[in-house]
Parts: C-alpha cells; structure tokens; sequence
C-alpha cells in the first residue's frame, strides 16, 4: 500500500510535515464529515489533506483538499467552513502535533514516513500550551 500523504503546518513562515490529523477530532465531535474516496490517488485514502498555521498561539486549519471520485464532487475549506473566510481557529482540537525532520529513515506505519527527529507541540482547544516552536528548522515537506 502506498504512503499517504500527511498534512502539512506552517509556524513562522515555514511549511512543515504533520504526522498528525487534527480535523479527525471535529468530526468525531459529530460534526458532518463528508463522503470522500479519493480513487484516483492512493495516496489520500482518508480522501482529503489539509494545510495548519500556528499564529499568535493559536492553530488555524488554512487550506483543504478533499474529494470524492465516486460522486465527483471536489471539497474546499469554504465548502466544509462555509460560515469562514480564509482561516477557521481549531478551538475543537486539543492533543499533539508531531512534526518530523531530518533524515527519512523508513516507514512508521502506513500513514507515515519516519524521520531521524521530530517535535511535539501541546495544543488546548486550539491554543498551543507546550513544545517547541520557536527553535524548530528543517526542510520542506516532500510530496
């Protein structure tokens, strides 16, 4: 099976991996989580891949791809947000974001590829309570 392809967080102008699914938690609060099979791309089993932004404390869903090749339709932020414009705080999510850098040194799970170091960052209700931020430098995500 193919790795999927992780979201991705940006902090301080600067794109990072997730290995983390911070949308999950919404919809697992009951919130209408929509159909999405994305058959044209293995990749992207869940359907969808979003993009984060730490800013001011605070983590922000930004962007978001999902679809579903059965029924056609293409998912946007507005179009699961569509009381938002541009950004929606996560006051929903509170748990870990696990960030990896460095070097690939092979497969974690089926989910992920596993990196010689990575980071947590706490988050409450949307606000970051621990981890670091600040000192975190690495490459761009691969895709």
């Amino acid at each position: 099976m193919t790795m999927q392809r992780s979201d991705s967080i940006i902090i301080n102008n600067s794109e990072f991996i997730l290995h983390a699914n911070p949308l999950e938690q919404y919809w697992k609060l009951g919130n209408r989580k929509p159909s999405m099979y994305s058959g044209d791309s293995s990749m992207r089993t869940r359907g969808y891949y979003a993009t984060w932004l730490i800013e001011d404390q605070k983590l922000y869903l930004i962007d978001f791809n999902g679809d579903d090749f059965l029924l056609n339709k293409v998912y946007t932020l507005q179009s699961i947000f569509p009381s938002k414009d541009g950004k929606v705080f996560a006051d929903w999510f509170s748990g870990g974001l696990t960030i990896p850098y460095g070097k690939e040194v092979g497969e974690f799970n089926i989910n992920y590829i596993q990196y010689s170091h990575e980071t947590t960052i706490v988050v409450k209700n949307g606000v970051v309570a621990g981890g670091m931020i600040g000192d975190l430098v690495c490459e761009p995500p691969k895709y």
